[in-house]
This record gives structure tokens, sequence and C-alpha cells, in this order.
């Protein structure tokens, strides 16, 4: 798990969301050249579920809660 941060200047919102809801994953900020590498990001939150290949598997626009997610990765680790 991985996430991408859109934010621009001063990081301090952020650092608070990530302290907030204990994000113990790795937050990188992205630039355009990663945004548009994923397809461009038409709303926020977005989340991208990426196979072992690299390749974006499903896309999912708004909150997504963390079960659905664990579903998705479980199947898609079962077809694989």
């Amino acid at each position: 798990m991985v996430a991408f941060s859109v934010d621009e200047g001063d990081l301090t919102p952020l650092k608070n969301l990530i302290g907030k809801y204990g994000i113990n994953y790795p937050v990188l900020i992205a630039d355009n050249v990663v945004t548009r590498s994923f397809g461009g990001v038409t709303g926020i939150p977005v989340s991208y579920l990426v196979n072992r290949q690299g390749q974006i598997v499903k896309k999912y626009l708004g909150y997504v809660d963390h079960d659905v997610l664990e579903d998705e990765i479980k199947n898609m680790l079962a077809a694989e």
C-alpha cells in the first residue's frame, strides 16, 4: 500500500491527516507526471488497485471502505 498526495505548498494538513488516521504506509507527493501516469486524477480521493505486474486493475473514485479494498486484493491475489 502506498498513497500519493496531490497537495501543494504547506504539507502540515497532510501530516495532520496522517497522524489523525494513523496512516502507517508511505504517503508520497505526486507531481503532474505521476498523476498523468495513473490516467489523471479526476477526483479526490482516488484509489487504484495495481497488480504485481504494475497494471492498474481497478480505479475507485471517492472513499472506499477498507473492507472492500481488502476483499478486492484477496480476490486479485487468488486469481493470479
